[in-house]
Order: structure tokens, then C-alpha cells, then sequence
């Protein structure tokens, strides 16, 4: 048990260094964004109508 803990909480340290350096690993939409493939084709269905 304090094995894990100990191991869990340095792997997540390293992560965490990890994205301070390097960033986060893409650059997809976060899910509350729109893509803008999906943008335009809301703007063409409004415009349809």
C-alpha cells in the first residue's frame, strides 16, 4: 500500500512536469469546442433554411 502510493504519486509528478515542458500531446478540440468542419456545416444547414 505505501508502495503504490509512493510510486502513483512520483508518476504523476512526472506527468505533470511533463506537460509544463512539453504542452499537452494534441491540438484536437477540447469537447465543448466546435471544429470548424462542424462550424461550417451548421452555417450551411442555417442557410438553407
Amino acid at each position: 500500500m505505501i508502495a503504490a502510493r509512493q510510486v502513483l504519486a512520483e508518476i504523476n509528478q512526472n506527468r505533470k512536469v511533463r506537460l509544463v515542458a512539453d504542452g499537452p500531446a494534441s491540438r484536437t478540440t477540447a469537447p465543448y469546442e466546435y471544429s470548424p468542419e462542424v462550424l461550417a456545416k451548421i452555417r450551411e444547414r442555417l442557410h438553407t433554411e
